[in-house]
């Protein structure tokens, strides 16, 4: 009896030890999916700021480059990783809003990117969104 209820109670801990584990991926995953716009919106302000700056104001833009440089390797740190959108079509890290025809590519494959998804610790924080070949 009392080796049987020792083994319940192991089981128990590990059981406990690893939803607490879950759970904490699941609460970053929640605050890390939040930030990850943010990325979006500085790429396309500099993106559209190296477009239409002046030469005085290059300073002011050089900083956006790096704080956008420091957010990126600072999600990179903590396990954020762009999903990667070359080759096939993949359904579960990827959502396709459109099919275009396309001589160069087969079926089913990447076309273009028209917003970069991200992934934490196996979760996806946000689909990749692309264009498939039909």
């Amino acid at each position: 009896l009392f080796l049987r209820t020792n083994a319940d109670l192991q089981n128990f801990q590990r059981r406990i030890d690893r939803e607490r584990s879950d759970w904490a991926v699941t609460i970053q995953a929640d605050v890390l999916e939040k930030i990850v716009p943010f990325i979006d919106e500085l790429e396309r302000a500099i993106g559209t700021a190296e477009k239409n700056i002046a030469s005085d104001q290059q300073s002011w833009l050089e900083g956006f480059r790096l704080m956008l440089k420091n957010l990126k390797k600072t999600l990179t740190d903590v396990g954020v990783e762009e999903i990667d959108t070359i080759g096939d079509f993949d359904p579960a890290v990827h959502e396709a809003l459109m099919q275009v025809e396309s001589p160069d590519h087969r079926s089913g494959t990447i076309v273009q990117v028209l917003s970069k998804g991200y992934r934490f610790k196996d979760k996806v924080l946000r689909h990749a969104r692309v264009s498939v070949a039909k």
